[in-house]
């Protein structure tokens, strides 16, 4: 299997550059991709906010209305026997109709009987503030609570909600729902008025779970809120005022936002419906902190996952660079020893070889093979480089053990020798070499130098001496 090395990276290698253009597009790639799965998310995430508003909107819409008929009922059968009694010139009896229409329910206040000068005829309520009315004499002509004015000179008011107004007995805001009453020629004949507790519409808020940030509202056609509720429960709805004219309020479901509400200064989303057979019209708002929740959980969670994940390539990439870096100082220092080994030892007069210590194998016997040598060495073996390089150093002389022996005592004792011999050396004839073994971590570095001529210039003068000695002596 082919292994990769490291020292063989180049100084100027191609990867030294690529590494932080490849980090950079692939933080690049993973940013880009999570941002637009972030928006896609985050479209799906307001066309479900939209699409719950809506729905919010018309269940609210459909809410209202029940109660509206629920209350309407009353409001016609007072309607209906005051007019036929008062057709057949019989006494309108207020109380008997009152226990046949009314089924008592959550929120309901009072029902009143106004006669057309706008004095109260009679109030029908189980609450002390409302109840003591009827035994004392009030008018409302020319005051807002029953909205008098309204029904005398529009005889096609219909059903009218009023605005909010305070309950005598509790101080809190009941809502007056009130229907024209017609005398015997159709003239105006007098009022009838059903107060409820604006929390009758307003519970919806729990019903639908709008959260802590929402908000329900009920809008006339004169643009004032007749019910108002956010989290914090029921809001004065006295001077809050909407656009809702006539061109508006028929209109819907229809959903707008996030916009800023005015009365409490939460971006929602809102969304508008009319109220079916009433001039009346909802609104459910639905806070975008609430509604986006889980998209900014999700959001947020890919995001420390982004970043993690950024933190771990930019680490990764920089200590990879590092590493590239350090290789390259290593490559370039061994270059520098190499090519000073080079100069070295091929500018030497002296033999140099290289031998690195090979264990026996199935196909080859134990023994040094020539790892490196210098030119002088190839001359005195008499070969070339290919033919010396690699190859056992005891195939290369003709009597190899005394040097084999050498040189493997050496690398075992793991101490320098030094010494001189006379050895045939490749396809020489025996010459004097100082021998220089340097053991090694897994072979030695042997040096040759030949001393041949110094051997024979000792003997030489010893020879001479010796004659000198002899014939001195025979004087």
């Amino acid at each position: 299997m082919p292994r990769f090395d490291f020292g063989r990276i180049k100084p100027d290698a191609p990867l030294t550059y690529l590494l932080p253009i490849l980090g950079v597009m692939l933080l690049v790639l993973i940013w880009t991709a999570l941002i637009d799965y972030l928006e896609r998310e985050h479209d799906v995430a307001v066309r479900n906010t939209i699409a719950d508003t809506e729905g919010n909107a018309r269940a609210f819409a459909n809410h209202t209305e029940q109660v509206l008929r629920h209350i309407d009922q009353v409001t016609r059968l007072v309607q209906f026997e005051f007019e036929k009694t008062r057709g057949r010139g019989d006494t309108f009896d207020f109380e008997a109709t009152i226990r046949r229409a009314v089924v008592s329910f959550k929120g309901l206040v009072l029902v009143a009987l106004l006669d057309k000068q706008g004095n109260g005829i009679s109030v029908s309520s189980d609450r002390p503030g409302w109840s003591s009315l009827s035994t004392n004499h009030f008018n409302v002509a020319d005051t807002e609570p029953f909205h008098f004015r309204i029904h005398r000179e529009r005889p096609d008011a219909g059903l009218y909600v009023g605005r909010p107004e305070p309950d005598p007995s509790t101080g809190k805001n009941v809502i007056t729902v009130t229907r024209r009453l017609n005398g015997r020629d159709a003239s105006f004949g007098g009022v009838v008025a059903v107060a409820v507790d604006p929390t009758v519409f307003s519970d919806f808020y729990d019903i639908a779970g709008l959260g802590s940030n929402g908000i329900v509202a009920v809008f006339g056609r004169d643009g004032g809120a007749r019910v108002l509720r956010n989290g914090k429960g029921s809001v004065p709805a006295a001077g809050v005022v909407v656009d809702t004219t006539a061109g508006t309020i028929d209109r819907g479901p229809n959903v707008t936002g996030p916009i800023t509400d005015p009365v409490d200064h939460v971006r929602r989303y809102v969304g508008t419906h009319a109220v079916a057979d009433y001039p009346l019209q909802v609104r459910v708002g639905t806070a975008e902190s609430d509604m986006l929740a889980g998209y900014e959980r999700e959001k947020n969670r890919y995001l420390m996952y982004a970043l993690g994940l950024s933190i771990v390539i930019i680490g990764g990439f920089t200590t990879v660079i590092i590493m590239v870096f350090r290789l390259r100082k290593t490559h370039r220092e061994a270059e520098t020893n190499r090519a000073t080994y080079k100069a070295a030892t091929e500018g030497s007069l002296d033999a140099f070889l290289l031998l690195k210590w090979r264990r026996a194998a199935h196909d080859c016997p134990e023994g040094f093979i020539v790892a490196d040598a210098n030119r002088r060495a190839f001359a005195l073996l008499k070969l070339r480089a290919k033919d010396v390089l690699g190859k056992r150093f005891t195939d290369l002389l003709p009597e190899p053990q005394h040097l084999h022996q050498l040189h493997f005592d050496a690398i075992t004792a793991g101490t320098s020798l030094e010494e001189e011999l006379e050895i045939s050396f490749g396809r020489r004839p025996m010459r004097w070499f100082r021998h220089q073994v340097v053991p090694l971590e897994d072979g030695a570095a042997v040096t040759l130098r030949d001393i041949d001529c110094i051997e024979q210039g000792e003997n030489r003068c010893l020879f001479l001496r010796t004659e000198r000695g002899a014939s001195g002596g025979a004087h």
